[in-house]
């Protein structure tokens, strides 16, 4: 104990004693312990699609870059916009890209399930051009996906559809390509119709209960993930469930990583939580999946 004692008191008039580093910086639930320059900015401007204009905002990670980026894709009508993990996602590195689809939230245009595919894949494209890139210290080789719901679809729908997606990370995101079946009768689908014109209202233009069961019935069988799973062999995907999800339930998603793990996606991951369709009481939980997954397959 003496020796040791008189070492420690050595290695303290030589300045090499150990001190105490402090907590280790968790990007969760904490500020950049160091200020980084260039520091991290807030973008406000819009993508185009199909010539119309979508709102949009960029989370810029502070530091030189190229940083991982990230589309941040909301659901059906976006209620819940998961900006939480934007905020994280930029504190551990990454650029958080984030939009409203044509016709959703004040963006122009009018909306549809198979017009909102048509969105993502078009800000991937425009956000991997190297002009934009360069602008916003995008990492062209490093660019992800995560959506919620229906942003959770989109995210395996694109990924599976682009070589410009790295990985894809789906938050109870239902197969809405097998929402309509060719034997559903009128009644059934005015039913469904209806829930989505109720959810719509007064958030996303044009989209009628009969709009948007034309666009699933039409085009259904182009929005069918597990028709697209061989594009997504290559691609690491990350899949979480809600325990007590009521709109998308977690034997849903199940089903839909045997579908996927059969047509021979091997690099794909579920992990249930205690939760419901919005992971209302796992939010930092559900943060803290979603940034391993990205920070260990993606980056």
């Amino acid at each position: 104990m003496l020796k040791r004692a008189v070492i420690t008191l050595v290695l303290s008039g030589l300045g090499l004693a150990c001190s105490d580093p402090g907590p280790r910086f968790d990007p969760i639930t904490m500020d950049p312990p160091v200020r980084q320059e260039p520091g991290p900015l807030l973008w406000e401007g819009s993508f185009e699609s199909a010539g119309q204009a979508m709102n949009a905002i960029v989370y810029e990670a502070g530091g030189p870059g190229p940083h991982p980026t990230a589309l941040l894709l909301h659901g059906f009508p976006g209620n819940e916009r998961n900006l939480d993990l934007a905020q994280a996602l930029r504190r551990a590195g990454w650029n958080v890209v984030f939009f409203h689809y044509r016709g959703a939230w004040g963006s122009e245009g009018s909306f549809s399930f198979s017009g909102a595919l048509a969105d993502v894949l078009e800000v991937t494209r425009t956000i991997t051009q190297t002009e934009w890139a360069q602008s916003h210290r995008v990492d062209t080789q490093k660019i992800a996906v995560v959506g919620h719901s229906m942003g959770g679809f989109l995210a395996l729908a694109a990924a599976s559809r682009t070589s410009e997606i790295q990985c894809a990370v789906s938050m109870a995101g239902p197969n809405l390509g097998s929402l309509i079946s060719p034997e559903a009768d009128p009644e059934s689908l005015s039913l469904i119709g209806a829930q989505f014109e109720e959810w719509a209202q007064g958030r996303l233009v044009g989209a009628s209960g009969p709009a948007l069961i034309l666009d699933l019935t039409q085009n259904g069988h182009d929005l069918e993930l597990i028709r697209h799973a061989p594009g997504l062999q290559k691609t690491p995907v990350l899949l979480l469930a809600g325990e007590s999800d009521r709109v998308v339930p977690g034997g849903t998603i199940q089903e839909l990583y045997k579908s996927y793990r059969k047509a021979g996606n091997e690099d794909i991951k579920l992990i249930p939580l205690q939760g419901d369709h919005s992971f209302s009481g796992q939010r930092i939980e559900l943060a803290r999946h979603v940034l391993a997954f990205l920070d260990e397959r993606c980056r």
